[in-house]
């Protein structure tokens, strides 16, 4: 799971992440402004959860917030605020613009709990859950979970095969458009399946992109990649959060009280 910390002030940006150091075995990307942090999402980082504070020079927490809820890529990703003085009119603007939850300093374990509800609630959004998708389609735990491995191998061959095609020539031939459409529909069959909107959004865009042949070096090309990637990134931290082993878990425990 990725976490960017944005904080002008590096103690507080140490004391953020050392706190929530127990959600996750990656670092957490610490910067020091919004605009610091718009230029890492620009450049490719794949971020779970934004934390920000909310007074900074040049770009503060809340012109942040509303330039990502503005953005067609990023607009879903989760931010939180921290403040030590939680003012009304602050907390109004935030939650007009769409911010997910507030974090008070001194921060405290709480704090904990807080972010991994946000985070939980975030990529539970990103598709059906498993119990409700399982009874919604008849079929095992264990199929549920193939379908969504097949998607994840199916998308990563994809991004794989368009980036080759980007770096051969301007136009894909005639038996790699052939190949893209077929790991294009593998996809775009698992997405509607699953109820997987965002994922789906961005493969349909891939399809027009080649239908209409236009080249693969168009700049249209990579940010559809871009998007398809962020959103196979965030199907990859629901896997290992909500993965087999604890639907499993859940499974036995429905069995038991049956």
């Amino acid at each position: 799971m990725n976490l960017m910390i944005v904080d002008d002030d590096n103690v507080s940006r140490l004391a953020i992440a050392q706190i929530l150091s127990t959600l996750t075995t990656q670092e957490p990307l610490q910067v020091a402004s919004g605009k610091a942090a718009m230029q890492a999402l620009k450049q490719g980082y794949q971020p779970d959860l934004i934390i920000t504070d909310v007074r900074m020079p040049e770009i503060d927490g809340m012109e942040m917030l509303d330039i990502i809820r503005q953005d067609s890529l990023f607009g879903p990703v989760p931010v939180m605020m921290v403040t030590s003085s939680p003012e009304q009119a602050v907390v109004r603007q935030a939650m007009q613009i769409g911010v997910q939850g507030f974090i008070l300093k001194p921060l405290t374990e709480d704090a904990v709990k807080r972010v991994r509800a946000v985070v939980d609630r975030f990529h539970a959004s990103l598709l059906e859950g498993p119990q409700s998708a399982m009874r919604r389609l008849s079929i095992s735990e264990s199929k549920y979970w193939g379908y969504v491995q097949a998607l994840q191998a199916q998308g990563r061959k994809l991004v794989a095969s368009v980036r080759l095609i980007r770096g051969e020539s301007d136009h894909a031939s005639h038996d790699d458009e052939a190949a893209i459409q077929k790991m294009l529909d593998a996809c775009l069959g698992i997405c509607k399946t699953l109820a997987i909107a965002h994922l789906n959004k961005a493969l349909l865009n891939m399809e027009v992109l080649f239908k209409t042949r236009v080249s693969a070096r168009n700049i249209r090309v990579d940010a559809v990649i871009q998007a398809i990637e962020l959103y196979l990134h965030w199907l990859d931290v629901y896997v290992e959060h909500q993965g087999p082993r604890v639907a499993l878990a859940g499974d036995r425990n429905e069995e038991a009280n049956a």
